[in-house]
């Protein structure tokens, strides 16, 4: 792990601002907008230059009759009456497909394109399913993190994997690649113990789970309170399905596995003019939900283990759902996602999902989804090997702002001086880790960025 005092941290970091900074056009519209950059004083709560703008539905009760009049309009599509998957085909890829059918929940068909189509689709706000071997070498597919933490020998315990709350202070929710490897393989080949759990495929909660705190996104020192308190009430499943999330679920970015079959998803996607770099980060370990959308295009595939991907067919409905908030169990408005894959709670509680076109795909291994941006998604999965990466597709300054008309970084969708102090902070962060060898900058509490 990169062993470096927080100060020196600091500033190595600024000093890679400054190289980035010195390196742009001196009369370009990016230096131009940081040379007159003035963002104010840091209050809590305040606006300033340095954040982004999140537009949504933030309407009180008395509006929500009217608001509800014009979203039920507006989620009304005859278009896609053609793309709904029968009940037949939906239980071949979900065992409880019937549960799903009868509260009228009806995925659409996906559509598949090949590899070199990929970026044409996100630059359309196209959600389709590729053959991620086009793009990978195939020796990068069914394989574990046990293997993975084996090619890099000693290394190993120098890598850092990230759980939940990896970024948090103290680093008691970070351990090694080799650590985890070592108890993931120990976990795995206790006597008795099948490699997949035989409830892999079920995802549709139990009555009542709306209500209950999720136990798989505690840190893992506080599972056993939060265990103290479901097992009093008779909820054991429960807590060890928030044991194994919270202690077999970690993150690593890609940058940091150098002893992985070498790939350059940038090159192989065509190398877009418009996107600087592809961040890759490895996702392990069970998955409940987290309804969702990513500012960045980006890419869901699957290397090991089956996980099913929810993905949502139209960008620009993302303010309707959610009150324009990242996390989609907002609790703004009327139109919640449930925080739970349970179909009765969004038959009543997430009505127009009945009439809303979205992907339901199961990805094994080589399988890979779109994700443009500001599209909500989220993955499922309940295999502890399972390896899911994720392809971020890091912008050049303003290139890509009128890609589609619902991205995140659509003309007129966030301020100059935002996306110009964005894109210095990621390409200082990159070139620290180039030229340095520093890590540890994050997106939340547990996504490392390098």
């Amino acid at each position: 792990m990169d062993h470096a005092p927080w100060q020196q941290r600091v500033l190595a970091y600024l000093d890679s601002c400054r190289e980035v900074y010195n390196s742009l056009p001196q009369d370009g519209l990016q230096r131009t907008l940081l040379d007159a950059l003035d963002p104010g004083p840091a209050l809590v709560g305040v606006q300033n230059v340095t954040m982004p703008i999140i537009n949504g539905d933030y309407l009180p009760g008395p509006w929500s009759a009217a608001v509800k009049r014009g979203r039920e309009k507006i989620l009304n599509r005859p278009d896609v009456e053609h793309r709904w998957k029968s009940a037949e085909e939906l239980a071949q890829e979900h065992p409880d497909a019937a549960e799903l059918v009868r509260h009228g929940f009806r995925p659409v068909k996906e559509e598949w394109i090949r590899g070199t189509e990929v970026m044409d689709a996100l630059v359309a706000g196209k959600v389709a399913v590729f053959d991620a071997t086009e793009v990978l070498p195939r020796s990068l597919f069914n394989i574990t993190m046990v293997d993975i933490a084996r090619m890099h020998g000693e290394l190993a315990s120098t890598i850092p994997a990230y759980h939940d709350w990896g970024a948090s202070k103290g680093r008691q929710h970070v351990e090694s690649l080799a650590d985890y490897a070592e108890r993931l393989q120990r976990t795995m080949a206790a006597p008795g113990r099948p490699t997949v759990p035989a409830d892999n495929h079920r995802f549709v909660a139990h009555p009542g789970a709306e209500a209950d705190p999720p136990t798989c996104s505690l840190p893992p020192g506080d599972v056993f309170w939060r265990a103290t308190d479901l097992l009093t009430r008779g909820q054991a499943r429960k807590v060890l399905c928030g044991a194994r999330c919270a202690t077999h679920r970690v993150t690593i970015n890609t940058r940091r596995l150098s002893k992985l079959p070498e790939f350059d998803l940038h090159k192989s996607l065509g190398s877009p003019s418009w996107v600087s770099r592809v961040q890759n980060l490895l996702w392990t370990g069970p998955g409940p939900w987290n309804w969702h959308y990513d500012e960045e295009d980006n890419l869901l595939i699957s290397l090991n283990g089956d996980m099913w991907a929810i993905v949502f067919t139209n960008q620009n409905d993302t303010d309707i759902i959610a009150g324009g908030l990242r996390l989609a169990d907002s609790s703004y408005g009327e139109l919640r996602l449930s925080p739970a894959f349970n179909s009765a709670f969004m038959a009543e509680n997430s009505w127009w999902l009945q009439k809303y076109p979205f992907n339901f795909v199961k990805l094994k291994p080589g399988m890979a989804i779109t994700v443009p941006s500001m599209t909500l998604h989220t993955v499922l999965t309940s295999d502890s090997t399972r390896i899911l990466m994720n392809a971020f597709m890091i912008p050049e300054f303003k290139a890509s702002e009128r890609i589609t008309a619902a991205s995140w970084f659509r003309e007129g969708r966030q301020t100059d001086t935002y996306l110009a102090v964005r894109s210095l902070k990621q390409a200082s962060i990159a070139r620290l880790w180039d030229s340095r060898g520093l890590g540890g900058f994050f997106m939340g509490t547990k996504l490392e960025v390098l």
